[in-house]
């Protein structure tokens, strides 16, 4: 019995064995058959815009401001619609202003009126420039015009008017409200409304730059504001300001045309502030639009 038991054995292991199959991991042959040319790749999130058509906000005038360390830089990227600014101390730099246009910033006056301004700005100077241009920011007005810059906004619009020039009025957010606190509200409006601005500017531009990283809120204020501006002034054309200051400068090129770009049918143009050291935004933005060739 037992030599049976070892031949049984001994025959088992003779036995060969079946193959082991091993899974076969996924390869280029196991692709579903429908795919058709190359694998698609992951987006470069660090450039969005490649795949957004741009032409409508290319259509649009841009408006900067230069100094001497900037303006070589940039007024040469600009095109006959788009305006440069200068301010008084460097009114001489329209002269580099290349095809754009000149508007020249107005300084703080005792009074608004041609020989006030011939004493700051000579002739010859102002003859350079198409546009002029001012904040209604607080800090920038007469403190007694502070509250309602409607009276000032008229003695300017009357000082452009004597030079032949048009006239650029930017209005910070907190001003596009009305009595119930609706930002770009047409009825009730509180005195020193940015909308009301409206009423003596060829431009208003709407100081937007700080709600650009918030799409919804930019194209909110800017849906609101311009057509409050233009049922007071049906010719006036309104531009969105985008970018940001040297403390807080932590917008891009792609946050700037998240932005803009639902927008694009719904804006004269656009105004972009910048960090005087540092114009690399302000050239990337412009050569992204087309310009400078």
């Amino acid at each position: 019995m037992l030599a049976v038991l070892v031949l049984t054995l001994s025959a088992c292991r003779a036995m060969p064995r079946p193959p082991r199959v091993t899974p076969v991991p996924p390869s280029a042959e196991l692709r579903p058959t429908a795919q058709v040319g190359p694998s698609p790749q992951p987006a470069d999130e660090s450039t969005p815009t490649a795949a957004v058509d741009l032409t409508p906000l290319q259509h649009l005038p841009i408006g900067l401001a230069v100094n001497p360390a900037t303006v070589a830089g940039l007024a040469p990227l600009l095109q006959a619609q788009d305006i440069i600014k200068v301010t008084a101390a460097n009114v001489g730099l329209a002269a580099q202003a290349g095809q754009a246009q000149c508007a020249l910033h107005l300084p703080r006056l005792d009074a608004y009126t041609p020989d006030e301004l011939l004493a700051v700005v000579p002739q010859a100077d102002l003859d350079r420039c198409a546009f002029f241009t001012l904040s209604i920011e607080a800090h920038a007005l007469p403190e007694a015009d502070v509250p309602d810059p409607s009276a000032f906004l008229g003695r300017v619009r009357t000082l452009a008017d004597h030079f032949g020039k048009k006239l650029m009025v930017a209005a910070p957010a907190y001003r596009f409200v009305d009595n119930l606190g609706n930002i770009g509200g047409r009825r009730n409006l509180k005195p020193g409304s940015g909308v009301d601005a409206a009423r003596y500017a060829d431009i208003l531009i709407v100081e937007a730059q700080k709600s650009v990283d918030d799409p919804a809120s930019f194209a909110s204020l800017l849906r609101q504001a311009r057509p409050a501006a233009q049922a007071i002034n049906p010719a006036v054309q309104v531009w969105a300001m985008i970018g940001c200051a040297e403390d807080r400068c932590s917008d891009s090129v792609d946050a700037f045309v998240t932005a803009l770009v639902p927008l694009a049918t719904e804006l004269d143009g656009i105004w972009i502030f910048y960090p005087p050291a540092d114009p690399t935004l302000a050239q990337d933005f412009v050569k992204l639009m087309g310009r400078g060739g």
